[in-house]
């Protein structure tokens, strides 16, 4: 059984002088995790300070196998 995994675009939170990242996976939770691997920073003080506004989901990522 497959999960589904989503294209997200993730924003900092101001003032952190990160650039937005596109990142995968199936919710925001993973998103946050994935973008705070980019930003190399620990994912929790990312996910408290990034409100709702920070999660732009872009669309289902579809395998082809």
């Amino acid at each position: 059984m497959s999960r589904r995994v989503y294209r997200w675009r993730v924003s900092p939170p101001p003032g952190s002088g990160f650039e937005a990242v596109e990142v995968l996976g199936a919710s925001r939770y993973e998103a946050v995790i994935a973008a705070a691997k980019l930003w190399r920073t620990p994912w929790t003080q990312i996910a408290r300070a990034c409100n709702a506004d920070a999660f732009e989901k872009l669309g289902e990522v579809i395998e082809n196998g």
